[in-house]
């Protein structure tokens, strides 16, 4: 079953009127009452009683924070489907490696659509969709499709099939191609969505296939992300990393809870950046997540965050931050004990303009600055867990929610408003997404196999 995509909502002229304005933007600040005008796409003011032509839109914000969208860096958006198919004995790993190859390219843009459509429920308005299970070409144009027809900013990281061979480079001529014809399409946006090379990292490969690939990549100027460093068996050595010239601003790590203060300077000296899935982290054996965090914060690292996969993180982008602001916390009689401590704005900045910043779209996005695309988000603050009104840092990294978010505004696009979407079909996106995930466990067999008491009224 494939998912008929819906047309996106246009790009028109409208004004915020009256919300808070956290622009996350230095020069401009915070406005306790503040109108944020907003034209094509562009934002055109931000400032208290802007006057605007007659007959402009407004939208009420009295009771609402008005902040940048948020930007995930991290998120392998083609498993979104099994996200409750984990169970005690066999959890993430287990479930992806038991069924990654039996999906379809339908299969992808209905899991794609499933992540891209909760995305933008809960605020988030660009992601860096980490492919790395791309069995074909088709699958590859299946994403790149949901990726556009979904209206949400982001990376299509073009990645190799699930469990190659680590002597097995990814298929580099389809990747070329891909880029061709992705350049070559002048009526996509790609302000919007941009292609990327997700990579299985220096310890998943050979030395010659890990070259061959990144200068790949690097010839056709695209960014990289990879994994690296949660586990000893994956630890990165930056200094290799350097001395082939492979650590660049267009580099984004991906965990590096096994860091070493070496790494950590090279990383901030070339200007990496650490995509850090809070959530997940937590999981790590080897290393203390939190320990690891607070250092590369101190040690000027710009730190981003990620959600991995739904059957990691909750897609919750608020959440990730309240966590965030947990693990900042120096403990005595640990290395950190005399680090400063994460503060409120510090996360903020992490789930918007150090994400941008990773994946290229600092320019764009990130912060409300007139002249930048408008990706904003209205959270509600007179909500029953945002009550009463304090401090506005504070409120959004301890007391909201995904729940609280009014409206969400993709590239001038209203897709949320009144707390509910725009433009998408959640049911039909739900119906397939179960549809398909049905078919894959089908596909599966064994412990995969659908029950006969199980529940499928969608």
């Amino acid at each position: 079953m494939a998912l008929t995509p819906t047309a996106l909502p246009l790009r028109g002229e409208f004004v915020i009127r009256n919300a808070y304005v956290l622009s996350v933007d230095p020069a401009i600040g915070d406005l306790p009452r503040g109108d944020i005008h907003v034209r094509d796409g562009d934002i055109v003011a931000i400032g208290p009683s802007l006057g605007t032509p007659p007959g402009t839109m407004e939208i009420d914000a009295a009771r609402m924070i008005a902040m940048p969208g948020f930007v995930e860096t991290h998120w392998h958006c083609w498993n979104s489907l099994q996200r409750n198919w984990l169970t005690p004995e066999a959890g993430y790993m287990a479930t992806k490696n038991a069924t990654a190859k039996f999906y379809t390219p339908i299969d992808f843009y209905n899991s794609d659509r499933l992540a891209f459509a909760e995305a933008i429920n809960a605020g988030i308005t660009t992601t860096y969709n980490y492919a790395h299970n791309v069995i074909s070409a088709e699958h590859a144009a299946a994403e790149l499709k949901a990726h556009t027809d979904s209206g949400i900013r982001g990376i299509y990281g073009y990645g190799c099939a699930d469990l190659l061979p680590a002597a097995q480079a990814m298929d580099v001529a389809s990747l070329r191609q891909a880029h061709k014809v992705w350049e070559a399409g002048v009526a996509r946006d790609r302000e919007l969505v941009r292609l990327g090379v997700s990579l299985r990292g220096p310890r998943s490969t050979t030395p010659d296939v890990f070259d061959e690939e990144m200068k790949t990549a690097k010839d056709l100027g695209l960014p990289i992300i990879f994994h690296g460093g949660q586990s000893p068996q994956s630890t990165v050595s930056t200094e290799a990393l350097k001395a082939k010239g492979y650590l660049t601003p267009d580099l984004t790590l991906v965990h590096f809870v096994l860091a070493t203060q070496a790494d950590r300077d090279n990383l901030a000296a070339a200007g990496v950046s650490l995509s850090y899935t809070v959530h997940g982290e937590l999981r790590v054996r080897a290393r203390d997540p939190a320990e690891q965090f607070l250092h590369m914060v101190a040690g000027g690292v710009n730190v981003c965050l990620s959600f991995d996969g739904n059957s990691i993180s909750p897609v919750d982008m608020f959440s990730s931050m309240c966590l965030a602001w947990d693990m900042g916390a120096p403990k005595d009689g640990k290395s950190t004990e005399k680090l400063t401590a994460v503060d409120f704005r510090q996360v903020i900045n992490m789930a918007t303009i150090n994400g941008a910043k990773a994946m290229g779209y600092d320019k764009l996005v990130g912060t409300l600055t007139p002249g930048k695309r408008a990706d904003i988000i209205l959270v509600r603050a007179d909500d029953l867990n945002m009550a009463p009104f304090g401090n506005v840092d504070c409120a959004l990294v301890r007391s909201a929610n995904a729940s609280n978010v009014d409206t969400v505004i993709a590239d001038g696009r209203i897709m949320k408003r009144g707390g509910k979407l725009v433009g998408v079909d959640q049911q039909g996106v739900i119906r397939a997404a179960a549809a398909s995930a049905l078919a894959i466990r089908q596909r599966a067999g064994g412990r995969f196999t659908p029950k006969e008491t199980e529940r499928r009224d969608y």
